[in-house]
């Protein structure tokens, strides 16, 4: 038989073979080829040694060389050339205690799971089949190669994966395998719930995810889902059913659509009916409740079988709401009161999950009796075409798209606390049973509340009187004696903002204002006058007020001066407003009543002024204090653009908060945070520990952050703890060693290097064999220290034994670039080591320890990365293929053909990791990585930058701001 091998493939095996080794592809690839599949991925077994196929290839990666494993790299694709094996004795079983390399093919492919895994193929010899892999193929059954019992004693995992295959390939288990697993199937308890997880995943999205059965008959579910087991006892002695529990649930994943949380939804909606089954007198079962409590044991299922978070919450939505039944046929002459249960429960599961929610009632419905069906089903497509009329409309179906906010209940006089939220959700109830009445005025009406602005309508001829008294007070005065004019830079940019992203007076303003005749101009205008009700006009100011103003703003010297003259001539009542916007606080001067706040979008500044009659709020809608603000904010507030007053400013509900996360990366247009990325732009304000504005090159990996954002843009972020630079002096004896500050860094010593530390104190450590000592060192933000480590002397060379747990116990250990056996204890000398763990299916993690005791524990414990649905046959796991075994030194950094140019300061001398560059502009080497950027010149003051230099092919320029003078107080 041929096999359409890919290029690559053919490549490798003809290298080895002109090298006179033999060379085939080997397991799952030869199976799915034989089956006219296309592999998920190619393997391939030889008899070279790994040693050798280093020699032959020219980019390898040494991804299990105890078991014979090589990654060879081709392109950007890894292939894993394993060398012929015999497997020891297996002691956990998972993984052989030793490995013996062989010469002949035969017993390579004797050690592995089934027959249809344990074939070869080249061009030259065909297709090897020792096993009868091509005639169980034909017959479609799952063998294991030799005794069954001995396989499944080497990896309990295989007896989940013989039903995963049988499922996924439509085939039968041979007899004597089928009994081996039911002997055996106790012992799946050794293997990690990540594993059975991912095996089950494949099982249950196959064609046949009732062959969960089989998993039951075997025994193999009584260690991982002994729910289920308890299913297949309870009957359900009921005209809408048909089966048992456990069978209900079997048809109801083979009626569903090969979605994962589709499927695990079915499996689970009903694993509470054991427990919630009653019999009334007619010998009828019920299951009261059931829904609620399959939801709730769902998600402890899913959590001891290590699902993600996102999975669990669709999964328990979908179970939760999969008996909310809507008799639509019943209700043919009642569609609103239809479309008002669809809007409730469409509140209640959020509309992006009701498409998920009818696939699950459908399979429910179609694996139970007959009795009822096609009621049902006639129902379920009912509920899908109001739920599209629904969403085609719009309506309103949760607080974010009703037309009233808790801003508008405070502006029309209701105080923020638990009336706010009762009223909010009244009306929400309301809208939900009566879209049309989503509009703010409407809603006002229907529930009354209008009693506040009747009251502030009632005494604004009051507060006009007052308010003209006080001007003319203050025309009399002069500028001493009010507050008149304004800053002209300022309106003009709060004007442009206003222009372009601000409304212009709310519905619930304009009805009040125009059911008493009263008008209060807009920022703009050029009216200087109002009409009351009888429809008279005052003049709002004194024309000479305004200039003697205007005059004593240009005399201003200082921004607190020029923040202090700018309430407008004209006067408005407490309340009102004209503009609104969603901006980033950049200062709060509680002494001087001014905050400035730059726009989010647009990036501009401006400055608004507060007074007792301001509202501030928290994102709750509770009242706080000017004094709670603080820099870096992002908050909604509304004011007179004119006056630059401010009405409310709220601490946004649309604003979310990340303080100190533990991993972040500021790249060109991105900030990635721990495993998600955000945009930023221009726009976004970064500000330091004392919050002034500083940029994104004076943050470093090591500072402590708050970032804050709107969906995903981050418009803020704020240095919480800072970092200085620590440089070595007289450190020659000291090349090559250890230096370790604090539990912050740890790194290889190199010449003239230069590192960011956290500001604050620490104690750093420095190693070179024998040689070491200690000192505690001040680390000021911003600042750089150079530390004399001459004095340190010698020390006596001590080991120490270092016990290692590692999780999961089949991850390969590295001890300063070499493997280790962390069954045993290690011995290590006193000083810093470098660790690398790594596991096919985990991050690999790369860490520095501390041995300076006689006896040690260490635990490592790997995250777990997304499975994949490939086949895993050619060899047991798939290491990292994206790492190599080598210990990484300072940067683990990819070096390019393209360079960085250091385009300004004009002059300076230019050093990268202490190493001297030359005078700016100047280029070096790109070098993928962090690296420490120290600019030099004589009558200035040094500074250092910490830089993200990415991978990507293109060269890279730097510009970094004005050096400043010795004298001058940097």
């Amino acid at each position: 038989m041929k096999i359409t091998l890919p290029e690559d493939v053919k490549n490798i095996i003809s290298t080895l073979q002109e090298a006179g080794y033999e060379a085939y592809a080997v397991g799952g690839c030869v199976r799915d080829s034989i089956l006219g599949n296309e592999p998920a991925d190619w393997d391939i077994t030889t008899s070279a040694v790994p040693f050798d196929v280093k020699k032959l290839f020219r980019r390898t990666v040494d991804t299990g060389l105890k078991h014979g494993t090589v990654t060879v790299l081709m392109d950007k694709t890894g292939y894993e050339v394993t060398t012929y094996r015999i497997d020891g004795e297996y002691e956990d079983g998972r993984h052989p205690k030793e490995v013996t390399f062989t010469r002949e093919l035969k017993e390579d492919l004797r050690r592995r799971d089934f027959t249809i895994n344990a074939m070869a193929y080249n061009d030259d010899t065909g297709v090897v089949d020792l096993f009868g892999g091509m005639e169980d193929l034909e017959k479609k059954v799952i063998r294991c190669v030799g005794e069954p019992k001995e396989r499944f004693s080497e990896d309990a995992l295989r007896m989940l994966r013989a039903i995963r295959f049988a499922a996924r390939l439509d085939f039968t288990i041979e007899e004597k395998t089928l009994d081996a697993i039911k002997d055996l199937a106790p012992t799946l308890s050794k293997v990690s719930a990540e594993r059975i997880q991912a095996e089950l995943n494949k099982l249950l999205i196959s064609g046949r995810p009732d062959d969960l059965r089989v998993a039951w008959e075997t025994g193999l579910t009584s260690v991982f889902f002994p729910e289920f087991d308890l299913c297949m006892n309870t009957p359900q002695n009921n005209p809408h059913h048909c089966y048992n529990v456990g069978e209900h649930l079997l048809h109801s994943m083979k009626e569903a659509p090969d979605t994962l949380t589709i499927r695990l939804a079915m499996m689970l909606h009903d694993i509470c009916k054991p427990q919630c089954r009653t019999t009334d007198e007619k010998g009828v079962d019920h299951f009261h409740g059931h829904a609620a409590k399959s939801r709730d044991a769902a998600r402890t299922i899913l959590r001891r079988l290590k699902y993600d978070n996102d999975t669990i919450y669709t999964v328990c939505k979908l179970v939760e709401f999969h008996d909310y039944h809507i008799a639509t046929s019943d209700m043919d002459d009642d569609p609103e009161g239809i479309e008002i249960s669809i809007r409730k429960l469409l509140h209640k599961l959020g509309p992006e999950l009701f498409p998920d929610l009818t696939e699950v009632m459908r399979a429910d419905v179609l694996a139970q009796s007959l009795y009822e069906r096609e009621e049902k089903l006639d129902d379920l497509r009912n509920m899908q075409a109001h739920y599209e009329k629904i969403m085609e409309r719009g309506d309103c179906l949760g607080l974010k798209e009703l037309a009233v906010t808790g801003q508008d209940l405070i502006r029309a006089g209701m105080k923020p606390g638990r009336q706010m939220g009762e009223t909010l959700n009244a009306m929400l109830k309301e809208v939900l049973e009566h879209p049309s009445m989503n509009d703010k005025a409407a809603l006002f009406q229907r529930f009354h509340i209008h009693a506040a602005k009747v009251l502030i309508l009632g005494v604004l001829p009051l507060l006009l009187a007052m308010s003209m008294l006080l001007t003319a007070c203050g025309s009399m005065n002069g500028p001493s004696g009010g507050e008149a004019g304004s800053g002209t830079d300022t309106v003009t940019e709060s004007e442009a903002i206003a222009g372009s992203e601000t409304d212009i007076a709310t519905e619930s303003q304009a009805t009040a204002e125009s059911s008493t005749d009263e008008t209060v101009n807009p920022a703009g205008s050029g009216e200087g006058s109002q009409t009351d009700a009888n429809g008279s006009t005052a003049d709002k100011q004194d024309a000479t007020a305004g200039e003697s103003g205007e005059a004593e703003n240009k005399k201003a010297e200082t921004k607190e001066n020029t923040v202090a003259a700018t309430y407008s001539v004209k006067s408005y009542p407490p309340g009102t407003y004209d503009s609104a916007d969603t901006a980033v606080i950049l200062e709060v001067n509680v002494k001087k009543s001014y905050i400035s706040l730059m726009n989010r979008k647009a990036g501009k500044e401006y400055t608004l002024t507060y007074d007792g009659t301001t509202c501030f709020f928290d994102p709750s809608g509770l009242a706080m204090s000017a004094a709670q603000l603080k820099a870096g904010l992002i908050v909604d507030v509304t004011f007179i653009k004119e006056a630059r007053r401010l009405n409310t400013l709220q601490i946004s509900q649309s604003a979310w908060e990340l303080v100190n996360p533990e991993t972040f990366d500021i790249q060109p247009g991105a900030i990635v945070i721990g495993k998600d990325s955000y945009s930023y732009s221009d726009q976004t304000v970064f500000l330091d520990e004392k919050g002034k504005k500083t940029t994104a090159l004076n943050i470093d990996l090591v500072d402590q952050l708050t970032f804050r954002g709107i969906d995903n843009t981050v418009y803020a972020v704020c240095v919480n703890k800072g970092h200085g630079y620590l440089s070595l002096k007289n450190d020659e004896y000291f090349i090559g060693g250890w230096i370790e500050v604090g539990s912050s860094l740890i790194q290889k010593i190199t010449k003239d290097m230069v590192v960011a530390v956290p500001e604050g104190t620490h104690t750093v450590s420095i190693t070179n064999g024998d040689i070491g000592g200690t000192k505690q060192i001040l680390i000021r933000s911003g600042e750089s220290l150079e530390l004399d480590i001459g004095d340190l002397k010698g020390e006596e060379t001590v080991s120490g034994t270092v016990i290692f747990t590692v999780e999961p116990s089949e991850a390969s250990l590295y001890i300063d670039g070499s493997k280790v056996d962390y069954s045993l204890p290690i011995s290590l000398e006193y000083g810093i080591h470098q660790m690398i763990a790594r596991c096919s299916g985990y991050v690999t993690i790369t860490q520095y320890i501390r041995v300076d005791q006689p006896s040690v524990g260490i635990s490592v414990e790997l995250e777990e990365e997304l499975v994949d649905d490939t086949d895993q046959t050619g060899s047991e796991e798939k290491p990292d293929v994206s790492s190599n075994d080598k210990p990484v030194s300072g940067n683990d950094a990819q070096t390019t053909d393209f360079k960085v140019t250091v385009d300004a300061p004009t002059g300076a001398e230019v050093y990268v990791d202490g190493n001297y560059i030359g005078i700016a502009p100047v280029s070096f080497k790109k070098v993928a990585g962090s690296h420490v950027i120290t600019l030099r010149q004589t009558g200035y003051v040094s500074r250092n930058y910490t830089i993200q230099i990415d991978s990507e092919a293109k060269d890279v320029n730097y510009s970094f701001p004005a050096m400043s003078t010795v004298s001058s107080n940097d």
